[in-house]
């Protein structure tokens, strides 16, 4: 059995010669364990830059595809304009705001403001309202 000549095989059980081969599967295993794994790791290398590849390179839209994928952009344009649009309005406000007159609370509890203008030489101007 397994090659063994000039002994006689039969006469012995089969588990020493299940043992002897299991053990030297191990050692094959242990031996080509690292070229194995080296192995496996460089085919998974490739076949992930070859679905990349696919994936990214080799895209091709048909007709419909692509007219939805315009329209897609497209309305993602007029969706960030609009909100430009509005930041920049909400910032137009705040400047408006900040140039206006100035309003000083002298009493928080009586509510009596005196309203500060500015001319354009620099001097301020008192109100009491």
């Amino acid at each position: 059995m397994f090659g063994i000549k000039g002994r006689n095989t039969f006469n012995k059980p089969f588990t020493t010669d299940r043992t002897k081969f299991v053990r030297m599967a191990k050692e094959k295993w242990i031996r080509f364990f690292p070229f194995f794994l080296f192995f496996a790791m460089i085919v998974s290398v490739f076949f992930v830059m070859y679905v990349w590849y696919m994936h990214v390179y080799t895209k091709e839209l048909t007709e419909s595809e692509s007219e939805k994928y315009i329209n897609q952009k497209r309305h993602e344009v007029t969706f960030r304009k609009k909100k430009f649009d509005r930041a920049k309005d909400i910032l137009n406000a705040r400047k408006e705001h900040f140039d206006g007159a100035y309003v000083n609370k002298e009493d928080v509890f009586y509510h009596t403001e005196r309203v500060v203008e500015q001319k354009e030489g620099g001097e301020q101007l008192e109100k009491d309202e």
